[in-house]
């Protein structure tokens, strides 16, 4: 009788000195974290109480924090490790909130980002947009010729490469009247300076793929003078903006 009530009590001891396990420990806490969240309207008194409660189970530390910290701990995913009390708690809890600052952080560079790009291309589109809306109404105005009178319009030998090269050169040279609609819509430096280089890049892309549509209307082959108009428009502009900066891009100021 006396050996068996030594072996209970060196049974208690041992269970004493191992303590609970930590997976019951994660699952006390688990537990007790799903009633937290899932609770509506439990206040935080009982928030606290649900704490201390596990921690009792535990055999751990009192809670002795807030119940702003409870919440914070959901808020980050931590529950579960502010629950079992954690030694690594806090350092976990102030990485997740470098995480959540950087990712802040990234999101409001990316909505800086996505209002700037707005910007830019509702710029592009209000200068573009006399002259792609004279490539447009051609466009229409063929398709009407073509199906009143089965012809193509006179001004189709107009969509070649060699015409539109001849415009730039007696632009340049000043050898046309700059009342001329294409040359006041199409080719007005002052208007593209505001845009910066890349910019410029695009806007003669969309207009390059509006004329090339009028083109294959008028059966013409489509053409690709991007380079030229590129060439055309930079030198134009940077002596534009050498004469008055107001309203320049930088990247002219700079380059000019």
């Amino acid at each position: 009788m006396r050996k068996l009530l030594v072996v209970n009590l060196f049974a208690i001891f041992f269970l004493v000195g191992c303590g609970m396990s930590e997976k019951d420990k994660t699952e006390i806490s688990q537990i007790t974290c799903n009633v937290i969240e899932a609770t509506r309207n439990m206040d935080a008194a009982q928030r606290i109480k649900e704490v201390n409660s596990a921690r009792e189970q535990m055999g751990e530390e009192r809670f002795l924090g807030t119940d702003d910290e409870i919440k914070e701990s959901v808020g980050f995913g931590l529950c579960v490790n502010l629950v079992r009390n954690d030694e690594n708690y806090q350092s976990l809890l102030e990485t997740k909130k470098e995480e959540a600052e950087i990712k802040a952080a990234e999101s409001l560079l990316e909505l800086q980002r996505l209002a700037e790009e707005t910007q830019r291309l509702a710029a592009i589109e209000k200068i573009n947009g006399p002259c792609s809306g004279m490539w447009e109404d051609t466009k229409e105005s063929t398709e009407a010729t073509i199906e009143k009178l089965g012809r193509l319009p006179d001004y189709c030998e107009n969509y070649t490469a060699d015409f539109v090269l001849s415009l730039l050169r007696q632009i340049k040279y000043e050898e046309i009247d700059k009342s001329n609609y294409m040359v006041e819509v199409c080719y007005d430096f002052e208007d593209y300076s505001v845009l910066s280089i890349q910019d410029l890049k695009l806007s003669i892309d969309w207009n390059s793929q509006r004329r090339n549509e009028g083109a294959k209307l008028c059966e013409k082959e489509p053409f690709d003078i991007t380079k030229e108009e590129l060439e055309f428009f930079s030198e134009g502009i940077k002596l534009q903006c050498q004469k008055n900066s107001e309203g320049c891009h930088e990247d002219w100021i700079a380059e000019g």
